[in-house]
């Protein structure tokens, strides 16, 4: 467990979801992937330059263990952890979700996550719901 797991509201997992990054300061947009997730945010790829600070728009697909669904989340850019030639990953925050927002990162959370290199979700400590201190 690295120092920032230390720190996180909540566990994260890999999930398996793609769709569009949108930039609200420039309005430019991009694909993107979801390389894995939390109750609090997510760590994406894309193509696009995103500047630390920033407000994005992410409209995300998900598949995999779930029923397909589409979700829309506001977030802002907290860090960024590798950049390449291929694609930059960041660490973007979600903002001002909605409890029926919430309620479906719980649903894919729970479909979603599963044992391996990241912890799984059998106990529900990665989901809304179930927090210990709310």
């Amino acid at each position: 467990m690295d120092a920032q797991d230390k720190n996180r509201t909540y566990r994260r997992c890999r999930v398996y979801g793609e769709g569009e990054i949108i930039d609200e300061g420039s309005g430019h947009s991009s694909e993107t992937t979801i390389e894995d997730m939390s109750g609090a945010g997510a760590l994406i790829s894309t193509k696009m330059q995103l500047e630390i600070g920033s407000t994005v728009r992410l409209a995300l697909a998900f598949g995999g263990h779930t029923a397909q669904r589409t979700m829309s989340f506001k977030g802002t850019v907290k860090r960024l952890t590798n950049a390449s030639a291929a694609g930059n990953s960041y660490g973007i925050h979600f903002m001002d979700l909605t409890d029926p927002q919430k309620a479906e990162i719980d649903e894919v959370m729970r479909l979603s996550c599963h044992s391996g290199e990241m912890p799984d979700c059998g106990d529900h400590s990665c989901v809304f719901r179930n927090r210990a201190n709310d």
